[in-house]
């Protein structure tokens, strides 16, 4: 390992700064009246390349995006992971002056080869970590999904400074540079305190607790195997890193709002309804009743007075169930049972026409033509009838509504495949001419609505979507599929499973999580 050592100069002109590559420990000279320092390959490695990148990227010549883990596993963004740690991202240039200062103290003697390793383990292991705890538990374990570990950014030195806390503590027996205040031991101890000050600054402005976590873990894991006496303050380490990456959860993770109902109403100042719910329904064999258990999720949600009656909101709420089959008993038989239903009748209308072929996508597409012209909705929401509602799921899809009114957007998606997706006008009317359009001929149906509501069709070019983190609908049909011999696995597509769409770039999802019931 390269160490810095402390020597006495002949020539005076030597005894301001002095390079050296010293694998031996320094010796010391009582007579030593100039003490001078020697910086390891690494440190000089460093800061040249840190000085010359952070110029490059203040002078744009240089481009650097974000160091989140979906931006690197989608956007393909690699070489984020390489600079982030020479950057200093911080909050003002007073931080940035500290953190300068302090990286003096813990890299100057840090060996050239494990440093570098331990560099690019800081990022590798938060975009792991972050890929793991989204995409890889998203569908597998959803109590251990955790939205925003695919989102977080990491703040450059900051988590590698804090990496080599411990292993510069490990290595206080070494005499590096010679304070008039004191020796190396409390260099470390202003510098350890220093990097928890400045990070517990930057959670004030960032959210960075999985940064936090895996810079500790790193630390943790380079430790084991070592005298504990070699690192006595391990404790307080590990306390501080815990409770910094709590406040940061407390601080930033606070769940979205659910609007009142007069906001709700505003949002839909300029159209008769908020939401109409176009209900999709086809015969299915067996005849579950999957159509009633879905259309009841929903009118169980919706929002009534202690005696049952309807509020405000409820008149701005439409649910429209919808089939091109003359012959369809639950469908015939659930319409009878709503016209003795006093409660529910006022929010539902049935629309059905003659016929027997299954053509999804002409079905759609002239349901959409005719609820278009029929009901002035701000969203236009399709459901497959085999997509209930999860417990708890209309307050999070409000809570997503009001959040995505901060956004320009063309509709918002809390299901997966055709059921859930939530269109404005523009949406509802593009999709259901490109339905029938011959360039989207073999393109299935829910494919078409989600490129278009997502802006990747050239037709949709202007439209963003919102989306929740998990899905707030779950698949009862598995079984009873329309499509002949189609069967489902029964545990697919169930609630608080991360959302399809989750991570990726050109999604807009709230940092946050939503209850999970299940």
């Amino acid at each position: 390992m390269a160490a810095v050592s402390v020597v006495e100069a002949s020539d005076p002109k030597q005894r301001l700064f002095q390079w050296t590559l010293d694998r031996s420990l320094p010796v010391h000279t009582s007579s030593s009246t100039h003490q001078v320092w020697h910086a390891s390959l690494f440190f000089r490695t460093y800061w040249v390349f840190s000085i010359f990148l952070n110029l490059l990227v203040l002078s744009t010549l240089v481009s650097y995006n974000s160091t989140a883990v979906n931006r690197i596993y989608f956007g393909k963004e690699y070489v984020n992971v390489v600079l982030n740690p020479f950057l200093y991202i911080t909050v003002d240039p007073l931080t940035t002056l500290l953190t300068v200062m302090i990286s003096f103290v813990l890299l100057v003697d840090q060996p050239l080869l494990s440093s570098f390793i331990i560099l690019l383990l800081t990022s590798a292991t938060r975009t792991i970590i972050g890929y793991l705890l989204s995409r890889g538990t998203g569908f597998a374990i959803p109590r251990l999904f955790f939205p925003d570990s695919v989102y977080e950014e990491s703040p450059g030195i900051f988590i590698f400074l804090w990496t080599l806390i411990p292993l510069s503590w490990a290595k206080q027996s070494t005499p590096v540079l010679q304070f008039k205040w004191g020796e190396r031991l409390a260099a470390l101890k202003m510098s350890s305190g220093v990097v928890t000050t400045l990070l517990a600054a930057q959670v004030l402005v960032y959210p960075l607790r999985w940064s936090i976590l895996c810079g500790t873990l790193l630390s943790i894991l380079k430790m084991i195997g070592r005298k504990r006496s070699a690192f006595k303050p391990w404790a307080i380490y590990v306390l501080c890193s815990l409770l910094l990456s709590g406040f940061s959860t407390l601080y930033h993770g606070t769940s979205l709002p659910l609007p009142a109902e007069n906001d709700l109403i505003s949002m839909s100042s300029a159209h008769d309804c908020l939401m109409t719910f176009l209900v999709m329904t086809a015969p299915r064999r067996s005849s579950p009743k999957h159509l009633i258990a879905t259309v009841e999720s929903f009118l169980n949600a919706f929002p009534k007075t202690i005696d049952g009656d309807p509020t405000p909101l409820s008149k701005h709420l439409k649910v429209v169930v919808y089939t091109r089959f003359s012959t369809h008993p639950v469908f015939d038989e659930y319409r009878k049972q709503m016209q003795s239903n006093t409660s529910f009748s006022q929010y539902v209308d049935f629309i059905q026409h003659d016929g027997t072929i299954y053509a999804q996508k002409d079905h759609l597409s002239k349901a959409l033509v005719e609820v278009r012209s029929k009901y002035d909705s701000k969203y236009y929401t399709i459901l497959e009838d085999d997509f209930p509602l999860c417990d708890g799921g209309w307050d999070s899809m409000l809570r997503l509504l009001r959040f995505a009114q901060g956004y320009d957007h063309c509709g918002l998606f809390v299901g997966t495949g055709g059921s859930g997706i939530l269109m404005d006008a523009f949406a509802a009317d593009t999709v259901s001419s490109l339905l029938m359009s011959p360039t989207y001929y073999e393109v299935p149906a829910d494919l078409v609505m989600q490129r278009c509501v997502r802006g990747v069709l050239d037709e949709c070019a202007q439209c963003k979507m919102v989306i929740s983190p998990r899905l707030l609908m779950r698949h009862i049909g598995f079984n009873t599929s329309t499509w002949e011999n189609r069967v489902y696995g029964e545990e697919r597509w169930q609630c608080g499973w991360r959302h399809p769409f989750h991570g990726e770039v050109d999604v807009i999802v709230p940092n946050t999580d939503f209850p999970f019931h299940g």
